[in-house]
């Protein structure tokens, strides 16, 4: 039985479950829009999450097994809603890094969209290192340098999770996709950095036991 007080919010996990939720998060709001478009056919393996008439259809490709929209937005919903909460409380959990990319890609068959799947993958890499000896980093990140990506951890995530809702405002609203590019480079530029510092921060405040000193 899962017990919130077995929660190591070490900075791994934090990474980890931060870049999952988006990741869930987006497949819902593709999931939603997919739902509005109602009871009707979705023509093929490659839809629109956003229907005829608005303004903003064709900025949110998806991919769907499901030909319905209305059964393919629930089913990304559901998929998606899954995939939050594990991201959020059961990472930790044996093969937890695993099972979040097997939701990841049922998560993008079911109309998702295609950003999460990235994420999803991402988080679930990061999430194998939760509660590992660090011990690669250690010997090859220099101390000074993890003492200042430690304290630079915070503003590194959450300037990635800025950027994300900026880019997805950007695709959605279907303007200026040059500049979703250049946004979305800068979000995965400080989510690598974010990795990086908080593996430095785990291992500056000793909260991943390893058998390497430091000099």
């Amino acid at each position: 039985m899962w017990n919130p007080k077995s929660l190591n919010l070490n900075a791994t996990r934090l990474v980890a479950s931060a870049v999952g939720v988006l990741a869930g998060v987006l497949g819902v709001e593709h999931g939603l829009f997919e739902m509005l478009q109602g009871n009707v056919a979705a023509g093929g393996l490659m839809v629109d999450a956003i229907g005829p008439g608005s303004a903003f259809q064709g900025s949110e490709p998806a991919l769907t097994l499901i030909p319905n929209f209305f059964a393919t937005g629930v089913l990304a919903v559901s998929v998606s809603l899954v995939v939050v909460l594990w991201a959020a409380l059961f990472l930790e959990r044996k093969n937890g890094g695993l099972i979040l990319i097997i939701l990841s890609i049922v998560q993008i068959l079911v109309g998702g969209g295609f950003a999460p799947i990235s994420l999803g993958v991402i988080a679930g890499i990061v999430a194998n290192w939760i509660n590992r000896p660090l011990t690669w980093w250690q010997v090859h990140l220099p101390l000074n340098a993890r003492k200042i990506l430690s304290k630079l951890f915070p503003c590194f995530l959450v300037s990635f999770l800025l950027l994300s809702l900026f880019d997805l405002e950007i695709a959605v609203s279907g303007n200026n996709m040059e500049l979703s590019g250049t946004v979305t480079s800068l979000m995965f530029g400080f989510l690598f950095l974010s990795i990086i510092a908080g593996f430095a921060r785990d291992i500056s405040e000793n909260r991943i036991i390893s058998p390497i000193k430091d000099p």
